[in-house]
């Protein structure tokens, strides 16, 4: 319904511009329906695709298809089909089929044209666009009455039917008819259905087709998918009108065959098989023995999903066929190979789901369902163990199938041999899987997961002894404790016996082991509704689960958790992947190069062969994990530990002074056992990532420890690290391995050109540091380092063999060439001049093949046509050195250093080529912090943006013009350090990365605990095992409900049931479930209802959860309540907070202990009284510090309030309306609020619930002289506790004392429009001319002051309390519209204000009146009487029509199509003019119809002031001026001085509900002082003398209780 109080604020549209849409002339020239229109194009490309069939030209066929589906329909043709199914129509049934058959099957035959016609029929049977239009329900009618689906049928059962066309035309030929056979069939059983139901009108329909019918109708439902319901309506409509002519005829048994046929063989691949059961079932088995041959095509899939749709509401509308074909071999080896044998997952899911509604639902007879099982049984342990990949669907139908048997209660024999298989089978697989070296489980995942599955659902037979007997009982199988330990938490279990028994810790953990065997999650998910399946009802499992869980993960060496939100950040190994480093905060310096050195072999491998630095590394690791085990409380406490760590860490490295003082072999010692440390996980751990605290601890840079959270440059930590590690190798008596691997030597020579001689000197270097600067190539930059330098002139060298000064070149080059070569590509300076480090992001390449010969000292000698001298001649000359063997000069790059970011700042990640394990050729991998993935840099491409730098061409977004553009940009991405190996070390680094890499046993030892630590944590913080816990609460719900239902004498067995499950999900979830990230917990309401089923079942559950997780822990009140940062957590503890309270109340009390003076006492007291005190008692401090948090906090208070009166009586009792009202105040027993935005809605609300149960009456006083006050509408009903003392302080006292702030100001600044809060503040105004005041005062400042998009929720309250029918209303209602004197304006007034202000306030106000004196009728006749009001409410409505009129909307940019954009909302925008929108055109419209626009009085007419004051009060105008109040005339029902009738509103009679008065004052509104005029302050009191006030006073209908409605602007 739209009103002017309910409508949008958009403009109306602009005229629908007449090149809109489409133009059907337009479309007629368009080149594929020109071709279309013409007949004889359409019968060419017929004729070419028969041609294209006959010679044998695929290509020139499927050309030819392609570009008719492209074409619109032949005109002419499908004039022709429509005209001939309606003559058709017209003839008898044999006549008009024979007619139909031969109009798609000509004499001469033409397969182009028979599946032309048969897509046209298809088309106008089911169109595309609008289902319901003229032409196609005609042809649908008339294809129907002509024999179409008997048409249908006899094609299926034809094998003539398109014989020689091949493949492709006879599969699009069955899938066009599978479509309409889809439709037609679906309308035959709709069909049977009506014919049912109009027989049962006339009472002829048997017991049997009645069942059937109902049968048919339950199939329908399942068998065709929910989201066709285009195809449901369709077939409906047929039925309803065409049932007739539907059901008959039905599928026979041929029919249903050939679809089968056409089904299994397209499944198959090969539609041509589809006569030839042998055949087809001779494919299967060839296809699934070749696992190279290909899959089944788009096309073909889409077939067999149709047909087995198809085949399945054929045999429900025929169900008699389904007995003889369940006896044909060929239907045994449909279901298998369709099942096991095909390969493409989603035929065999649709035909599972078929399969399974063919046997349940399309037949109500029990021996095709048993025969159908049986079937499926003798296939469990050859075809599905022989096709293990693909029997998930195969058992997942066996496992639907025995639960339908379940719940239908069907009897099947043999049952408890295959569970006495199944069993054998599972621990045969275990035992097998112990006894292999590697813990591999012998059995695929999908076959596992089937077993399990089929073990899950043998058991729902068995009863919960026989249950107690297998999974628990000594003597049995013990299945529980085997499934847990062995399949599910093998890593627990070590971890449990390691903790038992501490010694073992030392010895070595095969990681093999911990390895599950449930490897996959369909498998784990499987093994975890084995354990619900075991424990559903059965008390002595159930405490064999509690006892094994506890044991594993919730003893006192796993403390709960305290962190919220939690969730495992470390993910596990890659498979064939790598292990990364985490960066602490601007470590990816360290974590880039030491990936580098980690996958260079010899470096390894010599790292991890001192045994002596991984002993001692032992030790000190013990010691650093006491010292954590202190810090581990404190750490915990705070919610981020990630955080806190890294923080604590890079605090504590700034503030340790430089190593100058310490041991320098000790720090290099620590080094180089931590950097074994690192390698050892890298290498054996499985972690994502490792966390390499030791060495951020442990490692100095040029002697001083490092900032974690200060990123250096990676070579300088490289050249740091280099030396380190040397040095710490030789105090453990070993060579310096990275010397010796990444150590060259340079040779500085001087050249003399004026004499023979030539020096050189040897100096080492581990990296060469090229210069990039105006160079683009690394050869180039190559070339330039061995260019040296000519030292002429002055500068000439002083040759000392010839004893004077010679012209010389100064040079260096390389003399020794390293095993692995390390370039650094010199992008780092400092700008002298800007003071500042500068980056060059220049475009430099490098080569993947890397010849260093030519910067060869022995090269260059050779190239220059010179000698190297004798090592007699040269004077540098190292004694004792040996000569060197030529090594190769060819290096392969194997890693680069990527720096990305600028100078100051930015990331370094690492390409590293390497082979993973078992991978024959090395691959790329970008090691990325923790992150390592595969790279693609083999492509060129990828190689050069990720590493060369220089410019790019990217995608930029423009923010002015909107809109995305190209444009050069500079990559900051780039190469900084190089590694390459030699070619001749090539083969020796593959050899020793086949070879597995020696670990030290001590240090192999804490990386496999490491590990071990890790699998028990991830197989207790996963989704799986979560969803275990609440599918264990809602199986055990479910099964006492059952029991309940069937034996309500058997409550105490079930309570006890009840509590088992409460005490372990209390365990779970209190330990840890509910801190977790939801995630991986799910919906914390989902717990709540989970758990509430058990707290209902008796007091002994109720008072053991109160006790345990409540009241020996009174810290989770605040806990869960305040500090939990989770909403949904709260509001889940909020909830059962409440109903712990309500239900034990009827509940025998809890005995507590309470510590006094005397000593320890135990006294006796319900859970409630416990409860509310102790969430009372967090208002000290707990809720100021969490006062973001309070909404659940009061929501306990509110729910409990509204559960019932005894409820309300404790709360007044505790005094919990005026501790909240303190706390509003900020006076409370706690200090105030912390944060000034706490959401205090709920407070309000309950304070609200809690006064309107007080009686008040005694506040309360009629307008008139002795007469008793109305009764309070609001007052609650049930409960009128006397108004406590301190509430009455709280209330009325603190008011008449005039504090700055009282309770009702707070709340009605807060916006607190909840229907509590309107009640509560209609409650206390309620015949309360005082209160009144105060509130209206409150809320006219609010309107007044706020933003215009703030207003709506004061105009709410003020309509509701200017509704109040009390003997005050008119008082009220004159009060809001002047307003008060030297305090809060009137909305008159507000109005004129904004006229000159800001409009769109003035706007809001006129709308809100205009929407009021709808709804109180009282409201239309004030301002229609009072002369004051009226005036200048007119003068409201011509400033509303003048602004509306004055600025039309002109929108240049958009003249030419006479459109303008649509005005914005006056209520959400805020803006200064008033927005012309629909909503402002139908309220200035509304306030016409309501208060014809009258022209302005020439004169104004003062006012009469009667002689001692105040015209309308008994007290002096003296008096009335000192309280402050601005008293107006109250509104009568005559004004004399009135020119203008009063107009009543149109839809609402006034009634005249005037009390008898002994003298009226009708005096005239005097004019504003704008006028130039005398305006005369009236007012009254705010003290108790109300009742001197002798006027006239205006009440409204009181059985008009509705509440007037504003409804805002819409955007």
């Amino acid at each position: 319904m739209n009103s002017s109080d309910n409508s949008t604020d958009s403009s109306e549209g602009s005229p629908l511009n007449h090149m809109e849409g489409p133009n059907i002339e337009t479309e007629k020239m368009l080149p594929s329906v020109l071709i279309a229109t013409e007949q004889k194009n359409i019968d060419f490309f017929l004729s070419l695709c028969d041609f294209a069939i006959l010679r044998g030209f695929p290509q020139l066929r499927d050309s030819v298809r392609n570009l008719l589906k492209l074409l619109p329909t032949g005109t002419r043709m499908l004039g022709e089909m429509l005209d001939h199914c309606r003559d058709c129509s017209q003839r008898d049934s044999v006549s008009a089929f024979n007619s139909l058959r031969s109009y798609f099957v000509a004499p001469t035959p033409s397969p182009s044209r028979t599946l032309y016609l048969l897509e046209i029929s298809h088309a106008m049977l089911m169109p595309s666009v609008d289902f319901r239009d003229s032409e196609s329900v005609d042809f649908q009618v008339n294809f129907v009455v002509c024999g179409g689906l008997k048409l249908l049928l006899s094609f299926l059962t034809d094998k003539t039917l398109l014989a020689d066309a091949g493949n492709v035309m006879k599969r699009s030929a069955m899938m066009t008819i599978m479509k309409m056979l889809k439709l037609l069939l679906m309308a035959s059983a709709y069909g049977c259905i009506v014919h049912v139901v109009q027989d049962m009108k006339n009472k002829q329909v048997s017991d049997e087709r009645h069942k059937a019918a109902m049968v048919l109708q339950t199939a329908l439902q399942n068998i065709i998918p929910v989201n066709e319901q285009k195809l449901r309506h369709t077939a409906s409509m047929l039925a309803r009108q065409y049932w007739e002519k539907l059901i008959s005829p039905l599928p026979d048994v041929s029919v249903v065959r050939s679809i089968q046929l056409l089904a299994w063989s397209a499944a198959c691949g090969d539609v041509s098989l589809s006569s030839e059961p042998t055949s087809i079932h001779n494919a299967f088995t060839m296809l699934s023995s070749s696992p190279s041959s290909r899959g089944v095509d788009t096309e073909d899939m889409h077939l067999a999903r149709d047909s087995l749709e198809v085949l399945s509401l054929s045999l429900a509308i025929s169900p008699h066929v389904l007995t003889s074909l369940e006896t044909s071999q060929d239907w045994k080896h449909f279901v298998i190979d369709t099942l096991l044998l095909i390969r493409n997952r989603l035929i065999r899911i649709t035909a599972a789901d078929q399969l399974f509604y063919i046997v349940t639902k399309c037949s109500f007879s029990t021996s095709s369902f048993i025969s159908f099982i049986s079937l499926l049984f003798s296939g469990v342990e050859s075809v599905a163990k022989d096709h293990a990949p693909t029997s998930g669907e195969f058992f997942r139908l066996l496992a639907r199938l025995l639960n339908h048997a379940h719940q239908a209660s069907v009897q099947i024999a043999g049952l408890d041999k295959l569970l006495e298989e199944e069993l054998k089978w599972l621990l045969k697989v275990r035992e097998d899987t112990l006894a292999s070296p590697t813990r591999q489980c012998p059995v695929e995942g999908p076959l596992l997961d089937g077993h399990l599955s089929l073990l899950v659902e043998l058991l729902t037979f068995r009863s919960v002894a026989e249950r107690h007997h297998i999974g628990s009982k000594s003597g049995g199988e013990r299945l529980i404790e085997i499934v847990m330990s062995d399949f599910l938490f093998p890593a627990s279990r070590l971890v449990k016996e390691a903790r038992e028994n501490p010694d073992s810790e030392k010895q070595e953990l095969s990681e093999y082991v911990a390895q599950p065997i449930c490897s996959t999650t369909e498998c784990t998910q499987s093994a975890f509704k084995l354990l619900n399946a075991l424990c559903a009802g059965c008390s002595e499992n159930i405490a064999t689960l509690h006892q094994l869980l506890s044991s594993y993960f919730y003893s006192g060496q796993d403390p709960p958790l305290c962190e919220w939100e939690f969730i495992p950040h470390i993910g596990p190994r890659p498979l064939k992947g790598f292990v990364g480093l985490k960066n602490a905060g601007a470590t990816c310096y360290m974590n880039s190069v030491l990936q580098q050195l980690y996958t260079i072999p010899p470096i390894r491998v010599g790292i991890l062969a001192v045994e002596e630095a991984a002993k001692e590394f032992v030790v000190l690791d013990e010691q650093e994990r006491e010292g954590e085990k202190k810090e581990r409380k404190q750490r915990e406490r705070l919610n981020n530990i990630d955080d806190v760590e890294d923080e604590s860490e890079g605090q504590a490295l700034q503030s340790v002074p430089s190593s100058s003082s310490d041991d320098r072999k000790d720090t290099q010692k620590k080094v180089l056992m931590q950097l074994q440390s690192i390698f050892s996980h890298l290498l054996e751990g499985r972690l994502q990532f490792h966390t390499p605290q030791g060495f951020w601890r442990e490692f100095r840079l040029w002697g001083d420890r490092v900032n974690l959270r200060e990123q250096h440059d990676a070579f300088e930590f490289f050249n740091c690290l280099v030396d380190n590690l040397d040095e710490g190798l030789k105090t453990f008596s070993y060579s310096p391995v990275l010397s010796e691997v990444l150590g060259g030597a340079f040779a500085d020579q001087k050249i003399c050109r004026g004499c023979p001689h030539r020096y050189s000197r040897e100096e080492s270097f581990t990296a060469l540091n090229i210069d990039i600067r105006n160079q683009q190539h690394l050869f180039e930059s190559l070339d330039a380092f061995v260019k040296g330098d000519l030292l002429e002139g002055a500068n000439a060298y002083h040759c000392e063999k010839c004893d004077k000064k010679v012209d010389t070149v100064k040079r260096l080059c390389i003399s020794r060439l390293p095993k692995v070569l390390v370039i650094q590509l010199k992008r780092f300076d400092y700008d002298w001049e800007r003071e500042t480090a500068v980056k060059f992001n220049d475009y430099f390449e490098f080569p993947r093949e890397l010849d260093m010969s030519p910067y060869t000292a022995a090269t260059l000698a050779k190239t220059e046509g010179e000698e190297i001298p004798s090592p007699e001649e040269t004077e540098q000359k190292i004694p004792g050195d040996k000569p060197e063997t030529p090594v190769s000069t060819h290096y392969h790059l194997r890693g680069i250093v990527v720096h990305s970011g600028q100078a100051s700042g930015g990331h370094y990640y690492s390409f590293i080529r390497v082979r993973p394990q078992g991978s024959g050729s090395p691959k790329w991998f970008r090691f990325d912090d923790g992150e390592v993935v595969e790279a693609k840099i083999d492509d060129e491409e990828e190689f050069k943006a990720q590493c060369f730098g220089g410019d790019y061409t990217g995608e930029v977004y423009d923010h002015v013009l909107k809109k995305t553009h190209y444009r050069r940009q500079k990559r900051w991405w780039s190469a900084y350090l190089l590694f390459y190996d030699r070619a001749d070390q090539c083969p020796v680094f593959d050899e020793a990365l086949q070879s597995p890499t020696a670990i030290p046993k001590p240090m192999k030892s804490i990386v496999h605990k490491q590990n071990l630590e890790f699998l028990h944590h991830k197989s207790h913080y996963s989704f799986p095992y979560f969803q275990f816990m609440k599918n264990f609460l809602i199986l055990n719900g479910n099964h006492i409900k059952a029991v309940l239902e069937r034996n309500p004498h058997m409550t105490l067995e079930m309570e006890k049931l009840g509590l088992q499950c409460v005490q372990l999900a209390t365990t779970f979830l209190f330990h840890c479930g509910i801190h977790t990230k939801k995630t991986l917990r799910g919906p914390a309401a989902e717990w709540y209802d989970a758990l509430q089923p058990f707290l209902l079942l008796g007091p002994t559950i109720r008072l053991w959860f109160a006790d345990n997780v409540f009241l020996k822990n009174r810290d989770r009140f605040s806990e869960y309540l305040l500090e939990c940062p989770s909403a949904e957590v709260r509001n889940m503890f909020s909830k059962m907070i409440t109903f712990l309270c309500v239900a034990t109340n009827k509940d025998p009390p809890i005995e507590v202990s309470v510590t006094t003076n005397a000593g320890t006492e135990k006294t006796r007291h319900l859970f409630s009284e416990i409860a509310l005190n102790s969430l009372l008692q967090l208002l000290k401090k707990q809720v100021a510090d969490n006062s973001r948090h309070l909404n659940q906090y009061f929501q306990v208070f509110l729910n409990y309030a509204n559960r019932g009166v005894a409820e309300r009586k404790q709360l007044l009792h505790l005094s919990v309306p005026s501790l909240f009202i303190a706390v509003a105040l900020d006076e409370g027993p706690g200090p105030p609020l912390r944060s000034p935005y706490a959401d205090l809605s709920k407070l309000y609300a309950v304070v609200g619930i809690l006064v309107r149960s007080c009686d008040v009456t005694m506040m309360q006083k009629s307008l008139y002289e002795g007469q008793e006050p109305l009764p309070n509408e609001f007052a609650d009903p049930e409960l009128s506790h006397p108004l406590p003392n301190d509430l009455h302080n709280w209330l009325y006292e603190r008011i008449n004392t005039q504090q700055n702030i009282t309770f009702t100001k707070k709340m009605i600044e807060d916006n607190s429009t909840m229907d509590e809060t309107i009640q509560f503040l209609c409650f206390v105004c309620w015949e309360h001319w005082q209160f009144s005041m105060i509130v209206l005062n409150d809320l006219l400042l609010e309107i007044a002051a706020v933003q215009v998009f703030d207003m709506r929720p004061f105009l709410d309250l003020l309509s509701h309390l200017l509704m109040l029918q009390d003997t005050w209303q008119g008082h009220r209602i004159s009060t809001a519209l002047k307003g008060f004197t030297h305090h809060a304006d009137g909305l008159i007034t507000i109005i004129q204000h904004g006229q000159t202000h800001f409009h769109k306030r003035a706007y809001l106000c006129i709308k809100f009146l205009v929407a009021l004196c709808g709804r109180c009728p009282l409201l239309y006749k004030v301002i229609s009487e009072d002369l004051y009001i009226k005036t200048h409410w007119q003068s409201a409505i011509r400033w509303l029509h003048t602004e509306m009129e004055r600025r039309p909307y002109v929108t240049p940019g958009y003249s030419y199509t006479g459109w303008s954009p649509p005005a914005q909302s006056n209520e959400a925008s805020n803006g200064y003019y008033l927005e012309r929108s629909n909503s402002a055109k139908l309220t200035l419209k509304r306030a016409k119809e309501l208060f014809p626009m009258e022209e302005p009085p020439e004169e104004h007419v003062e006012e009469v002031i009667p002689p001692g004051g105040d015209p309308d009060a008994g007290m002096p105008a003296e008096e009335a001026e000192i309280h402050g109040i601005e008293r107006h005339p109250v509104p009568h029902t005559q004004q004399p001085h009135s020119n203008t009738s009063t107009q009543c509103p149109p839809s609402d009679s006034v009634p005249n509900n005037d009390p008898p008065t002994t003298e009226q004052h009708p005096q005239p509104i005097p004019p504003s002082n704008e006028q130039g005029t005398t305006t005369v302050k009236h007012g009254g009191s705010l003290t108790d003398g109300v009742d001197r006030i002798h006027e006239e006073t205006l009440v409204g209908n009181k059985n008009d209780t509705s509440l007037p409605e504003f409804v805002p602007d819409p955007a």
